[in-house]
Protein backbone atom coordinates (compact mmCIF):
# COMPACT_ATOMS: atom_id res chain seq x y z
CA UNK A 1 0.00 0.00 0.00
CA UNK A 2 2.94 2.04 -0.10
CA UNK A 3 2.32 4.02 -3.47
CA UNK A 4 -1.29 3.59 -2.77
CA UNK A 5 -3.40 6.43 -0.80
CA UNK A 6 -6.20 5.13 1.54
CA UNK A 7 -8.87 7.18 -0.54
CA UNK A 8 -8.36 5.56 -3.67
CA UNK A 9 -9.28 1.97 -1.84
CA UNK A 10 -13.07 1.38 -2.97
CA UNK A 11 -13.33 -0.89 -0.11
CA UNK A 12 -10.30 -1.16 2.62
CA UNK A 13 -12.07 -4.86 3.65
CA UNK A 14 -11.83 -6.14 0.50
CA UNK A 15 -8.85 -4.53 -0.46
CA UNK A 16 -7.15 -6.24 2.37
CA UNK A 17 -9.01 -9.54 1.92
CA UNK A 18 -7.66 -9.88 -1.81
CA UNK A 19 -3.60 -8.48 -1.06
CA UNK A 20 -3.70 -11.50 2.19
CA UNK A 21 -5.16 -13.87 -1.07
CA UNK A 22 -2.59 -12.94 -3.73
CA UNK A 23 0.86 -15.06 -3.87
CA UNK A 24 2.84 -13.64 -6.38
CA UNK A 25 3.36 -9.60 -7.41
CA UNK A 26 0.34 -7.88 -7.70
CA UNK A 27 -0.75 -4.57 -8.87
CA UNK A 28 -1.95 -3.07 -5.87
CA UNK A 29 -3.77 -0.13 -8.01
CA UNK A 30 -5.66 -2.94 -9.64
CA UNK A 31 -6.50 -4.68 -6.46
CA UNK A 32 -8.00 -1.58 -5.24
CA UNK A 33 -10.94 -1.15 -7.03
CA UNK A 34 -11.46 -5.37 -7.82
CA UNK A 35 -14.49 -6.57 -6.22
CA UNK A 36 -14.32 -10.06 -4.44
CA UNK A 37 -16.37 -12.24 -6.84
CA UNK A 38 -13.96 -11.18 -10.04
CA UNK A 39 -10.71 -12.24 -7.73
CA UNK A 40 -12.90 -15.52 -7.25
CA UNK A 41 -14.23 -16.35 -10.46
CA UNK A 42 -10.67 -15.49 -12.10
CA UNK A 43 -9.63 -19.16 -10.31
CA UNK A 44 -10.80 -22.39 -11.76
CA UNK A 45 -11.99 -24.46 -9.30
CA UNK A 46 -9.86 -27.40 -8.57
CA UNK A 47 -11.52 -30.91 -9.90
CA UNK A 48 -12.39 -34.29 -8.51
CA UNK A 49 -11.46 -37.96 -9.78
CA UNK A 50 -14.06 -37.66 -12.17
CA UNK A 51 -13.53 -34.12 -13.45
CA UNK A 52 -16.58 -32.72 -11.20
CA UNK A 53 -15.41 -29.12 -9.84
CA UNK A 54 -14.94 -29.75 -5.96
CA UNK A 55 -16.04 -26.98 -3.62
CA UNK A 56 -13.78 -24.12 -2.06
CA UNK A 57 -14.13 -22.78 1.13
CA UNK A 58 -12.99 -19.01 2.04
CA UNK A 59 -12.24 -18.72 5.88
CA UNK A 60 -12.08 -15.40 7.39
CA UNK A 61 -9.84 -15.83 10.61
CA UNK A 62 -10.08 -13.35 13.41
CA UNK A 63 -12.88 -11.54 11.76
CA UNK A 64 -13.57 -9.62 15.03
CA UNK A 65 -10.88 -7.54 13.46
CA UNK A 66 -13.68 -5.66 10.79
CA UNK A 67 -14.95 -4.34 13.87
CA UNK A 68 -11.84 -2.68 15.35
CA UNK A 69 -9.71 -1.64 12.51
CA UNK A 70 -9.95 1.02 9.88
CA UNK A 71 -12.83 2.52 11.98
CA UNK A 72 -12.70 5.84 10.27
CA UNK A 73 -13.57 3.32 6.78
CA UNK A 74 -16.95 1.60 9.05
CA UNK A 75 -18.75 2.26 6.19
CA UNK A 76 -16.96 -0.13 4.20
CA UNK A 77 -18.54 -3.01 6.45
CA UNK A 78 -21.66 -2.97 4.77
CA UNK A 79 -20.45 -3.25 1.29
CA UNK A 80 -17.82 -5.84 2.00
CA UNK A 81 -20.88 -8.42 3.49
CA UNK A 82 -23.01 -7.44 0.20
CA UNK A 83 -19.69 -8.62 -2.10
CA UNK A 84 -19.60 -11.76 0.34
CA UNK A 85 -23.02 -12.59 -0.79
CA UNK A 86 -22.73 -11.48 -4.12
CA UNK A 87 -19.90 -14.02 -4.73
CA UNK A 88 -21.77 -16.47 -2.83
CA UNK A 89 -24.55 -16.04 -5.27
CA UNK A 90 -21.97 -16.45 -8.34
CA UNK A 91 -20.66 -19.79 -7.48
CA UNK A 92 -23.05 -22.57 -5.67
CA UNK A 93 -19.69 -24.62 -4.53
CA UNK A 94 -18.23 -21.44 -2.73
CA UNK A 95 -18.67 -21.30 1.21
CA UNK A 96 -17.79 -18.65 3.52
CA UNK A 97 -16.85 -19.21 7.42
CA UNK A 98 -16.11 -16.44 9.72
CA UNK A 99 -14.35 -17.15 12.84
CA UNK A 100 -15.13 -14.61 15.35
CA UNK A 101 -14.81 -13.97 18.94
CA UNK A 102 -18.30 -14.55 20.77
CA UNK A 103 -18.21 -10.82 22.19
CA UNK A 104 -18.37 -9.77 18.90
CA UNK A 105 -21.13 -11.95 17.86
CA UNK A 106 -23.79 -9.03 18.44
CA UNK A 107 -21.86 -6.66 16.55
CA UNK A 108 -22.82 -8.73 13.12
CA UNK A 109 -26.79 -8.20 13.58
CA UNK A 110 -27.04 -5.45 11.19
CA UNK A 111 -24.91 -7.21 8.32
CA UNK A 112 -27.15 -10.41 8.65
CA UNK A 113 -30.08 -9.37 5.99
CA UNK A 114 -27.34 -9.75 3.09
CA UNK A 115 -25.84 -12.69 3.34
CA UNK A 116 -27.56 -16.27 3.23
CA UNK A 117 -29.85 -17.69 5.92
CA UNK A 118 -28.95 -14.52 7.78
CA UNK A 119 -25.54 -16.42 9.33
CA UNK A 120 -27.93 -18.67 11.33
CA UNK A 121 -25.76 -21.66 10.35
CA UNK A 122 -22.91 -21.29 13.92
CA UNK A 123 -20.58 -23.27 15.70
CA UNK A 124 -19.44 -22.15 18.89
CA UNK A 125 -16.02 -23.42 19.48
CA UNK A 126 -15.45 -23.41 23.56
CA UNK A 127 -12.16 -24.05 24.82
CA UNK A 128 -11.52 -27.24 25.94
CA UNK A 129 -12.92 -28.39 29.11
CA UNK A 130 -11.42 -31.48 31.79
CA UNK A 131 -13.09 -33.77 29.60
CA UNK A 132 -12.42 -32.57 26.32
CA UNK A 133 -9.07 -32.52 27.43
CA UNK A 134 -8.69 -35.81 28.66
CA UNK A 135 -9.89 -37.40 25.06
CA UNK A 136 -7.10 -35.25 23.43
CA UNK A 137 -4.76 -36.87 25.15
CA UNK A 138 -5.71 -40.23 25.66
CA UNK A 139 -7.22 -41.27 22.58
CA UNK A 140 -4.54 -40.52 19.73
CA UNK A 141 -2.06 -42.31 21.72
CA UNK A 142 -4.01 -45.83 21.87
CA UNK A 143 -3.56 -45.63 17.61
CA UNK A 144 0.17 -45.81 18.55
CA UNK A 145 -0.21 -48.96 20.81
CA UNK A 146 0.43 -46.64 23.55
CA UNK A 147 -1.81 -45.69 26.74
CA UNK A 148 -1.36 -44.08 30.04
CA UNK A 149 -1.14 -45.42 33.60
CA UNK A 150 -4.33 -44.67 35.60
CA UNK A 151 -4.33 -41.20 36.66
CA UNK A 152 -1.62 -39.39 34.96
CA UNK A 153 -3.78 -37.97 32.26
CA UNK A 154 -5.65 -36.61 34.71
CA UNK A 155 -2.28 -35.23 36.26
CA UNK A 156 -1.21 -33.68 33.43
CA UNK A 157 -5.01 -32.01 32.63
CA UNK A 158 -5.39 -30.85 36.44
CA UNK A 159 -1.92 -29.18 36.09
CA UNK A 160 -2.84 -27.05 32.76
CA UNK A 161 -5.90 -26.41 34.32
CA UNK A 162 -4.38 -24.23 37.10
CA UNK A 163 -5.02 -20.16 37.09
CA UNK A 164 -3.58 -18.22 40.22
CA UNK A 165 -6.39 -15.64 40.92
CA UNK A 166 -5.97 -13.14 44.21
CA UNK A 167 -8.18 -13.83 46.98
CA UNK A 168 -7.55 -10.99 48.76
CA UNK A 169 -5.51 -7.66 48.40
CA UNK A 170 -2.09 -8.60 47.70
CA UNK A 171 -2.82 -12.33 48.29
CA UNK A 172 -3.01 -15.03 45.53
CA UNK A 173 -3.89 -18.40 45.52
CA UNK A 174 -3.95 -21.70 43.08
CA UNK A 175 -7.14 -22.97 41.75
CA UNK A 176 -8.54 -24.87 38.83
CA UNK A 177 -9.50 -22.85 36.16
CA UNK A 178 -12.25 -24.05 33.96
CA UNK A 179 -10.69 -24.78 30.57
CA UNK A 180 -7.76 -25.78 28.87
CA UNK A 181 -5.72 -23.54 26.20
CA UNK A 182 -5.48 -26.30 23.22
CA UNK A 183 -2.32 -24.77 22.48
CA UNK A 184 -0.94 -25.38 25.73
CA UNK A 185 -1.85 -28.86 25.47
CA UNK A 186 -0.70 -29.81 22.09
CA UNK A 187 2.85 -28.14 23.55
CA UNK A 188 3.14 -30.36 26.35
CA UNK A 189 1.79 -33.66 24.38
CA UNK A 190 4.05 -32.70 21.85
CA UNK A 191 7.16 -32.82 23.86
CA UNK A 192 6.15 -35.97 26.31
CA UNK A 193 5.86 -37.40 22.88
CA UNK A 194 8.49 -36.78 21.56
CA UNK A 195 10.93 -37.26 24.68
CA UNK A 196 9.52 -40.88 25.37
CA UNK A 197 11.75 -43.69 24.84
CA UNK A 198 10.33 -45.66 21.41
CA UNK A 199 9.70 -49.13 23.12
CA UNK A 200 7.58 -47.67 26.20
CA UNK A 201 4.38 -48.60 25.88
CA UNK A 202 2.94 -47.41 29.03
CA UNK A 203 3.15 -43.61 29.82
CA UNK A 204 3.68 -43.80 33.58
CA UNK A 205 4.23 -40.53 36.56
CA UNK A 206 7.78 -40.95 36.22
CA UNK A 207 7.42 -40.32 32.46
CA UNK A 208 5.26 -37.30 32.74
CA UNK A 209 7.67 -35.80 35.23
CA UNK A 210 10.69 -36.48 33.10
CA UNK A 211 9.42 -35.68 30.05
CA UNK A 212 5.89 -33.83 30.00
CA UNK A 213 6.11 -31.78 33.54
CA UNK A 214 4.14 -28.74 32.47
CA UNK A 215 6.36 -26.13 33.77
CA UNK A 216 9.45 -27.23 32.19
CA UNK A 217 7.98 -27.44 28.82
CA UNK A 218 6.05 -24.30 29.01
CA UNK A 219 8.70 -22.39 30.14
CA UNK A 220 11.10 -23.79 27.49
CA UNK A 221 8.26 -22.80 25.25
CA UNK A 222 8.59 -19.12 26.61
CA UNK A 223 12.17 -19.19 26.06
CA UNK A 224 11.70 -20.47 22.33
CA UNK A 225 9.46 -17.61 21.92
CA UNK A 226 11.61 -14.90 23.10
CA UNK A 227 14.44 -16.42 20.90
CA UNK A 228 12.07 -16.19 17.87
CA UNK A 229 10.88 -12.40 18.92
CA UNK A 230 14.40 -11.37 19.91
CA UNK A 231 16.09 -12.19 16.31
CA UNK A 232 12.88 -11.11 14.39
CA UNK A 233 12.79 -7.26 15.51
CA UNK A 234 16.65 -7.36 16.27
CA UNK A 235 16.39 -6.61 19.92
CA UNK A 236 18.00 -7.70 23.30
CA UNK A 237 16.31 -10.50 25.52
CA UNK A 238 16.48 -8.81 28.76
CA UNK A 239 13.72 -5.86 27.80
CA UNK A 240 11.03 -8.59 25.84
CA UNK A 241 11.51 -10.65 29.24
CA UNK A 242 11.18 -7.25 31.41
CA UNK A 243 7.93 -6.62 29.67
CA UNK A 244 6.47 -10.60 30.37
CA UNK A 245 7.62 -10.63 33.90
CA UNK A 246 6.85 -7.15 35.21
CA UNK A 247 4.19 -5.81 32.87
CA UNK A 248 2.40 -9.09 32.06
CA UNK A 249 2.11 -10.29 35.56
CA UNK A 250 1.24 -8.01 38.69
CA UNK A 251 2.96 -8.10 41.88
CA UNK A 252 0.65 -10.22 42.92
CA UNK A 253 1.24 -12.81 40.58
CA UNK A 254 -1.67 -12.63 38.61
CA UNK A 255 -2.34 -11.67 34.53
CA UNK A 256 -1.66 -8.11 34.03
CA UNK A 257 -2.72 -5.76 30.64
CA UNK A 258 -0.40 -3.83 28.46
CA UNK A 259 -1.79 -1.28 25.88
CA UNK A 260 -0.17 -1.67 22.12
CA UNK A 261 1.00 1.90 20.95
CA UNK A 262 1.23 2.43 17.01
CA UNK A 263 5.13 1.58 17.15
CA UNK A 264 5.72 -0.34 20.43
CA UNK A 265 4.38 -1.92 23.33
CA UNK A 266 5.99 -0.86 26.66
CA UNK A 267 9.29 0.19 25.08
CA UNK A 268 9.08 -3.22 23.13
CA UNK A 269 8.96 -3.23 19.17
CA UNK A 270 5.80 -4.42 18.13
CA UNK A 271 7.85 -6.72 15.86
CA UNK A 272 8.37 -8.86 18.66
CA UNK A 273 4.83 -7.99 20.00
CA UNK A 274 3.23 -10.02 16.99
CA UNK A 275 5.58 -12.94 17.50
CA UNK A 276 5.25 -13.83 20.58
CA UNK A 277 1.11 -13.23 20.02
CA UNK A 278 1.71 -15.44 16.46
CA UNK A 279 3.15 -18.03 18.86
CA UNK A 280 0.06 -17.74 21.86
CA UNK A 281 2.13 -16.22 24.54
CA UNK A 282 -0.23 -13.59 24.59
CA UNK A 283 -3.93 -12.99 23.66
CA UNK A 284 -4.65 -9.14 22.03
CA UNK A 285 -8.31 -8.03 23.23
CA UNK A 286 -9.69 -4.67 21.85
CA UNK A 287 -11.43 -2.27 24.14
CA UNK A 288 -12.02 1.29 23.37
CA UNK A 289 -10.87 1.01 19.98
CA UNK A 290 -7.29 -0.09 21.17
CA UNK A 291 -5.70 -3.24 21.31
CA UNK A 292 -4.08 -4.78 24.75
CA UNK A 293 -2.15 -7.76 24.99
CA UNK A 294 -2.21 -10.47 28.49
CA UNK A 295 -0.80 -13.86 28.64
CA UNK A 296 -3.00 -16.45 26.87
CA UNK A 297 -3.12 -18.10 30.20
CA UNK A 298 -2.03 -18.45 33.88
CA UNK A 299 -0.06 -21.43 33.35
CA UNK A 300 2.45 -19.28 32.06
CA UNK A 301 3.08 -17.20 34.91
CA UNK A 302 5.24 -19.89 36.96
CA UNK A 303 7.21 -20.83 34.08
CA UNK A 304 7.79 -17.23 32.68
CA UNK A 305 9.10 -16.20 36.27
CA UNK A 306 11.14 -19.22 36.67
CA UNK A 307 12.76 -18.67 33.18
CA UNK A 308 13.37 -15.00 34.07
CA UNK A 309 14.97 -15.67 37.65
CA UNK A 310 17.62 -18.00 35.61
CA UNK A 311 18.28 -15.57 33.27
CA UNK A 312 18.40 -12.99 35.35
CA UNK A 313 21.04 -14.49 38.00
CA UNK A 314 22.76 -15.52 35.05
CA UNK A 315 22.76 -12.08 33.57
CA UNK A 316 24.00 -10.80 36.83
CA UNK A 317 26.61 -13.54 37.12
CA UNK A 318 27.92 -12.11 33.81
CA UNK A 319 28.00 -9.24 34.83
CA UNK A 320 29.58 -9.05 37.45
CA UNK A 321 32.23 -11.52 36.01
CA UNK A 322 32.46 -8.86 33.10
CA UNK A 323 32.93 -6.12 35.89
CA UNK A 324 35.35 -8.28 37.81
CA UNK A 325 36.89 -8.86 34.19
CA UNK A 326 37.22 -4.88 33.45
CA UNK A 327 38.15 -4.02 37.32
CA UNK A 328 41.45 -6.66 36.42
CA UNK A 329 41.98 -4.91 32.91
CA UNK A 330 41.49 -1.06 34.81
CA UNK A 331 44.23 -2.26 37.64
CA UNK A 332 46.63 -3.99 35.24
CA UNK A 333 46.36 -0.99 32.96
CA UNK A 334 47.47 1.32 35.98
CA UNK A 335 50.09 -1.13 37.19
CA UNK A 336 51.59 -0.98 33.64
CA UNK A 337 51.30 2.77 33.31
CA UNK A 338 52.89 2.61 36.84
CA UNK A 339 55.63 0.91 35.04
CA UNK A 340 56.29 2.41 32.08
CA UNK A 341 56.27 6.09 33.94
CA UNK A 342 59.37 4.17 36.75
CA UNK A 343 60.54 2.98 33.65
CA UNK A 344 60.76 6.41 32.59
CA UNK A 345 61.69 8.27 35.23
CA UNK A 346 64.62 5.30 35.91
CA UNK A 347 65.50 6.25 32.48
CA UNK A 348 65.59 10.06 32.58
CA UNK A 349 67.78 9.21 35.72
CA UNK A 350 69.97 6.81 34.15
CA UNK A 351 70.30 9.24 31.53
CA UNK A 352 70.98 12.16 33.78
CA UNK A 353 73.44 10.13 35.48
CA UNK A 354 75.44 9.79 31.86
CA UNK A 355 74.87 13.08 30.91
CA UNK A 356 76.81 13.84 34.35
CA UNK A 357 79.24 11.21 34.30
CA UNK A 358 80.42 12.30 30.53
CA UNK A 359 80.69 15.87 31.97
CA UNK A 360 82.67 14.92 35.12
CA UNK A 361 84.86 13.12 32.35
CA UNK A 362 84.73 15.77 30.09
CA UNK A 363 85.77 18.15 32.49
CA UNK A 364 88.51 15.85 33.49
CA UNK A 365 89.91 15.48 30.61
CA UNK A 366 90.16 19.40 29.83
CA UNK A 367 91.62 19.85 33.40
CA UNK A 368 94.80 17.39 32.19
CA UNK A 369 95.02 18.79 28.83
CA UNK A 370 95.47 22.23 30.10
CA UNK A 371 97.53 20.93 32.96
CA UNK A 372 99.43 19.09 29.99
CA UNK A 373 99.58 21.95 27.78
CA UNK A 374 100.63 24.44 31.01
CA UNK A 375 103.64 22.07 31.84
CA UNK A 376 104.37 21.39 28.03
CA UNK A 377 104.73 25.69 27.93
CA UNK A 378 106.42 26.43 30.74
CA UNK A 379 109.33 23.55 29.58
CA UNK A 380 109.67 25.58 26.39
CA UNK A 381 109.97 28.36 27.96
CA UNK A 382 112.91 27.02 30.20
CA UNK A 383 114.41 25.20 27.09
CA UNK A 384 114.70 28.10 25.50
CA UNK A 385 116.31 30.78 28.50
CA UNK A 386 118.79 27.89 28.81
CA UNK A 387 120.14 27.52 25.54
CA UNK A 388 120.17 31.49 25.29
Amino acid sequence: MENTKTDEISNIYVFNTLTSWVEDEYNVKRLAKMKLVDFLNAREHKMDDYGMPLRRAVIFDQFEEIFSLYQDRWKDREGFFEQVNTALEADPLLRVVFVIREDFIAQLDPYEDPLPERMWTRFHMERLHREDALLAIKEPVKKADRFFAEGVAEKLVDDLLKIRVETMPGKTAEVPGEFIEAVQLQIVCQKLWKELPPDEKQITFQHLKTYGNVEEVLSRFYEEAIRTATEKAGIDEEGLRRLCDKKLITETGTRGMVYRAPESTCGVPNASIDVLESMHLIRAEWRAGARWYELAHDSFIKPIQDSNKVFNDELTEKKRVEEKRAEKEKLEKEWAEKERAEKERLEKEWAEKERLEKERRRSRIIKVLAVFFNCHFNSSRICSISVD
